[in-house]
């Protein structure tokens, strides 16, 4: 039996893995669910390793990065890659992959979004409201950039075959608090929408601090190998998706003095400028969890946590839209969607191989 052949027994024969559904798990056992995101992403990471392995070599492709570094001495490679071995080539080298994506982008981003509002009826009031409210919507694209931000999403669309963006509350960004502007140097206590003054762990009350800023939408886009979607036949009956960022060390144990982030293991973190997936002993991996609501989870959850420790828990109590059309706050884009799965297919470098 030759190796291909080896290969394609061992994929079709590889097995869907069975993720234990979350809703069964024990919301006040933090290492339970602990449990679980450790067994959930070793088993989804070597189930999709052939898409990640695909889209990998995609991104090399574009990036025209197609070095073979396994076949050079260790010595050649290090001087490859801190780029001071000379190569004496004058051939030109025309990248007909990236000319290929970036023309197809080019035709799809030619066509520009348009906000549409329309009124439920003919009532004056809720005509003028679908005015303002295809304003806001106006004004919200142009602060978030979402013209450029489209481009990016496209070029990510043809090379792996599907993109991500999840939209994020980032509280530590955005203009200043107008209190802390207008009255800097005074004690102003931190209240409730109730009005109610806040408590820090220790019993005191919390003050604006000077630097208070108001917060801000922000627009998380990670690499496709970074997220996982629950494995059901088709998106719509997913119940869950979490994606993973690489903080730094130092901040997480700032941010959260109180956990011991010692005890997590090595690291690996993908490198775009070499298209190889290195080491790194700075950076912690930190899952973002979300479960839409559910028949035996109503209210949803929102989960911070490294695979050592819980971060952040709490449910959609505050957040009733989406507990309401119990939709997961991912935004999808795929290349080619069958109805099937809840991957996208990297069809565009397929084909273009084979030619």
């Amino acid at each position: 039996m030759s190796i291909s052949q080896a290969g394609r027994q061992l994929f079709n024969q590889r097995q869907i893995p069975y993720i234990k559904p979350f809703y069964s798990l024990d919301w006040d056992n933090d290492e339970d669910i602990l449990d679980w995101f450790r067994d959930s992403d070793t088993k989804l990471l070597a189930y999709y390793s052939n898409l990640f392995t695909e889209q990998k070599q995609n991104l090399k492709t574009f990036y025209n990065n197609q070095t073979d570094y396994d076949t050079l001495a260790s010595l050649i490679a290090g001087n490859y890659q801190n780029g001071t071995s000379s190569q004496d080539n004058d051939d030109i080298n025309i990248n007909e992959m990236f000319l290929l994506v970036m023309d197809q982008v080019s035709m799809v981003v030619s066509n520009e979004l348009t906000s549409q509002v329309l009124p439920n009826n003919d009532d004056y009031k809720d005509k003028i409201a679908a005015k303002y409210v295809k304003m806001w919507l106006n004004s919200m694209s142009y602060e978030l950039d979402i013209d450029i931000q489209r481009v990016k999403w496209e070029i990510q669309k043809k090379i792996f075959g599907e993109a991500f963006v999840i939209p994020r509350w980032n509280k530590d960004i955005g203009d200043f608090h107008p209190l802390a502007t207008e009255m800097k140097g005074e004690s102003i206590p931190l209240v409730d929408e109730k009005g109610k003054k806040i408590k820090d762990s220790e019993g005191n009350n919390q003050e604006v601090d000077k630097y208070q800023r108001i917060g801000d939408i922000e627009l998380i886009n990670p690499l496709p190998w970074e997220v996982m979607i629950d494995p059901k036949d088709t998106y719509q009956y997913s119940n869950w998706f979490y994606y993973v960022k690489h903080e730094e060390t130092d901040y997480l144990e700032r941010e959260f003095p109180e956990k011991n982030f010692n005890n997590e293991n090595a690291l690996t973190k993908y490198d775009s400028s070499s298209g190889f997936s290195k080491n790194s002993t700075n950076h912690t991996k930190v899952f973002y969890f979300y479960h839409r609501s559910h028949k035996f989870l109503q209210e949803g959850a929102s989960i911070i946590c490294t695979e050592n420790e819980m971060l952040f828990k709490k449910t959609f109590e505050d957040e009733q839209t989406l507990i309401a059309n119990q939709k997961l706050p991912l935004i999808r884009f795929v290349s080619m969607n069958m109805g099937y799965g809840v991957r996208g297919v990297p069809v565009l470098f397929r084909n273009a191989y084979s030619v």
